[in-house]
């Protein structure tokens, strides 16, 4: 569940309780919108609305060899998309790529192209309309910094923020709560210092930690220095690491042979039926299954209907 601003309602900037639930594909969201007043019973008038989304696999974009961070050594920066647009310099345009080491763009004053050399260095080289300047800039690559993604505290309801850092010291709150108003929204610059980083950014100074589960501890405080939202926040564009169960395991279990198909992530598949589970998990109770991981890395699997009960391991095969 989750409250945000129901744009339909009959009450501006009125704030819903949504719920959320997940089946296969399909994501489902029900919540309770009021679109009048009764003055007859002087009560609201409301109706259960619930909307249906299916997922959708997101389209793959391979970026180009360009993508990313460059400084040269006058502290020009290009950074770019890895697409079609440059930002040289806080300033955008567009760039080609000819073959897979060569871009070009244009500045108000300069024809660009870019050439990556062998050795991970980039050589810029800058020519006018006139003929007059020519000459080269070396640029090194800059890799992002441990904090760039997309973080969101998931269990928070009322102040629901995502903090994205594009790694490069640029930081975008967005509320999703109130996602249109500019109290709430902002983008601001971020400092590093060790596994901290600092910025001010809606009318809030912010602290973020960097814990060692990988998880960000996130505090805030106003001019007064009153505490505003925080809490634990994890990084939504991270990948989830599979548990110990992924995989495919065969092998006996009493008289029957089984086979389990996990991909370590909450889902599996025993001799044909699918099942979930809670993923980094050391036991998985599913159906009439325990099944736990054994010291040399087989896979102990223990069938209990009640009536019947038979156990065994499997090896992994795949």
């Amino acid at each position: 569940t989750f409250t945000a601003v129901d744009e339909g309602s009959f009450f501006e900037d009125y704030d819903a309780e949504y719920t959320a639930t997940v089946s296969g594909e399909t994501l489902t969201i029900t919540f309770v919108r009021i679109t009048g007043w009764d003055d007859v019973y002087e009560d609201y008038i409301t109706k259960t609305v619930t909307e249906t989304y299916t997922a959708t696999e997101e389209p793959v974009i391979e970026l180009d060899a360009f993508a990313g961070k460059w400084v040269d050594e006058s502290n020009n920066t290009y950074l770019f998309d890895g697409i079609s647009v440059i930002r040289y310099n806080n300033k955008e345009y567009v760039y080609t790529v000819s073959g897979e080491d060569v871009a070009s763009f244009k500045t108000d004053s300069y024809n660009v192209t870019c050439t990556l050399n062998g050795d991970g260095t980039m050589t810029a080289n800058f020519q006018d309309d006139y003929g007059e300047e020519n000459f080269n800039k070396k640029a090194s690559f800059v890799e992002k910094d441990a904090f760039a993604g997309s973080w969101m505290d998931e269990t928070e309801d009322y102040y629901r923020y995502v903090l994205q850092f594009d790694g490069y010291g640029t930081i975008t709150v967005t509320s999703l709560s109130y996602p249109d108003s500019s109290w709430y929204n902002g983008t601001g610059s971020y400092s590093v210092s060790g596994n901290v980083v600092t910025f001010s950014v809606v009318d809030y100074d912010w602290t973020c930690t960097l814990n060692e589960d990988g998880t960000l501890t996130v505090t805030t405080s106003d001019s007064d220095g009153y505490s505003g939202p925080g809490g634990t926040f994890t990084n939504m564009d991270a990948e989830e690491e599979p548990d110990a169960f992924a995989g495919t395991w065969s092998g006996q279990v009493g008289a029957n042979t089984y086979t389990v198909v996990c991909d370590g992530l909450g889902n599996i598949n025993i001799n044909g039926t699918d099942y979930t589970y809670e993923p980094g998990t050391t036991t998985i109770e599913v159906g009439v299954f325990v099944i736990t991981m054994n010291e040399d890395g087989t896979m102990h699997v223990v069938y209990d209907d009640g009536d019947y009960y038979a156990d065994g391991d499997l090896t992994k095969t795949a």
